[in-house]
């Protein structure tokens, strides 16, 4: 499961206080779109990986996860400065 609050902070330690948020509702949407996209084709109990960086390039998103045999899915994701 995704922690928001914690990928924000992240975001925030690294882009100023406040910024987080924006920076987070801003890149989102297409990295979860696009990372759904790969955990489809994946089969069932293989874990899928992409880093997603920053248009600034000061930040790389890793996301991870494993689709189950019932089709849900386990997605964690980590911020890590560059």
């Amino acid at each position: 499961m995704i922690d928001t609050q914690t990928v924000i902070n992240k975001l925030d330690s690294i882009y100023g206080t406040g910024r987080g948020l924006d920076i987070y509702t801003k890149i989102m949407p297409g990295i979860i779109s696009d990372f759904n996209r790969m955990l489809d084709k994946a089969l069932p109990g293989h874990e899928v990986s992409e880093q997603y960086g920053t248009e600034d390039r000061r930040a790389v998103i890793l996301v991870k996860g494993k689709k189950r045999a019932n089709n849900q899915a386990e997605i964690t994701m980590d911020v890590t400065k560059i």
